[in-house]
């Protein structure tokens, strides 16, 4: 279940069928929160290293306040 959330529905392009040109493939219809976190997980695979910094500094705040 967890994986068809996170790819998807696989949604064929529609070919004119009086068309002398059929086009295969299709592309995935996700769901806005699939597509939300996966834009997160990009993010982070890029920026890991200023998440990780920020991520330290907000905890050490956080622990400085207590």
């Amino acid at each position: 279940m967890l994986k068809k959330w996170w790819d998807g529905e696989f949604v064929p392009y529609e070919n004119d069928p009086r068309g002398g040109v059929m086009i295969i493939g299709g592309t995935y219809r996700r769901h806005w929160s699939a597509s939300a976190l996966r834009a997160v997980v990009g993010f982070l695979q890029k920026e890991w290293k200023w998440a990780i910094g920020t991520l330290i500094a907000v905890v050490g705040i956080a622990l400085a306040t207590l």
